[in-house]
């Protein structure tokens, strides 16, 4: 299983969506995506993620949100989206 660990704010999400999509070329388990250090996170970052959600599930694989802080988690409780992406 590949665990990407993302750090930094929404500027970060260029780098997020790359990372993740290289997880998923190069590795073939599930992504396991470790978010406790990012510091903001908007619908941007969301949508960032719910896209790689959904092409991890098109190459028969999933992704998770292993651990996350106090930002993520609560955009993840405001758009009811946690239970897609834990």
């Amino acid at each position: 299983m590949k665990q990407p660990q993302v750090r930094g704010g929404s500027h970060a999400r260029d780098h997020v969506r790359t990372a993740l999509l290289a997880a998923l070329v190069s590795h073939r388990g599930s992504l396991l995506v470790d978010l406790s250090q990012v510091t903001f996170c908007d619908c941007a970052g969301l949508h960032t993620l719910l896209n790689a959600r959904t092409a991890s599930r098109r190459a028969g694989r999933s992704l998770h949100i292993t651990a996350s802080g106090r930002p993520v988690e609560r955009l993840l409780q405001l758009t009811d989206t946690r239970d897609l992406l834990t």
